[in-house]
């Protein structure tokens, strides 16, 4: 259900922004905004982990097999963008060709992403750092209250970056012409995607033993769901959801 309110937020946020592209200098706090929202929200899932004792005990054994689940994932997708990128003639910025101007760009803007993906996995271990040694210790006979109050904050902040996202699509209005430029070519990204973490991270779950064949691809498919905690009492399921957690964080 969650997942039409947010389509709805960018669609809503997306048609109210392309109204206003002739205002667009005025909003130029919006990436500063979007990455603080992104920064509170990997702070809460932290803070969530750290507060979470089944996760926190587990995280030296469970959290190494999320972390390599992660690495594979990761890599694996990489290597089918690539394939896909050659099959088809694109350049590495995901169009038909780009001037130099545009391609100087891209490259500052890849040190930037650096510095936000050390500042959002600092944020992670600051968070579960917050939960484990302050809440945890503080607030012992108040933990399903905070769990309950952040996984709140999770769903409002969540709402909040893809309000900004699709407003920022909105002042931008190149999303038609992007794909107009590149046509239906764009529908492979997401499809190798799709293929490299399930292939990728799916064989890399199940090297580890401890999750069967069937269980496996479920973990690096968890990926777009960072709210999931390892609820299950079942026997069998335990481990496959306290990895999907921490490979979610990640």
């Amino acid at each position: 259900m969650m997942v039409f309110v947010y389509w709805g937020i960018l669609i809503l946020c997306y048609f109210i922004a392309s109204r206003l592209r002739n205002m667009a200098s005025r909003f130029g706090f919006l990436d500063k905004s979007m990455m603080a929202a992104v920064y509170i929200l990997v702070f809460l899932m932290g803070l969530r982990m750290g507060i979470n004792r089944q996760v926190t005990s587990a995280l030296a054994t469970i959290g190494v097999q999320a972390l390599a689940i992660t690495l594979a994932t990761i890599g694996g997708s990489i290597l089918m963008i690539f394939l896909v990128r050659k099959a088809l003639r694109l350049n590495r910025y995901g169009g038909l060709e780009k001037d130099a101007q545009e391609q100087e760009h891209r490259g500052k803007a890849g040190t930037s992403d650096l510095k936000s993906t050390v500042g959002i996995v600092s944020l992670v271990i600051a968070g579960i750092a917050v939960g484990r040694f302050g809440l945890v210790d503080q607030f012992p006979d108040h933990l399903e209250e905070i769990s309950t109050i952040t996984g709140n904050g999770l769903t409002i902040f969540l709402c909040v970056l893809i309000a900004i996202i699709g407003f920022d699509l909105g002042l931008s209005g190149t999303v038609a012409a992007n794909l107009k430029s590149v046509g239906l070519k764009v529908l492979a990204f997401p499809l190798a995607i799709l293929a490299g973490t399930m292939l990728a991270g799916g064989g890399a779950a199940m090297a580890f033993g401890s999750l069967s064949r069937k269980a496996s691809p479920s973990v690096p498919g968890s990926a777009g769901i960072p709210t999931l905690r390892p609820s299950s009492r079942r026997r069998g399921l335990s481990t496959r959801w306290q990895v999907r957690w921490r490979f979610s964080i990640m």
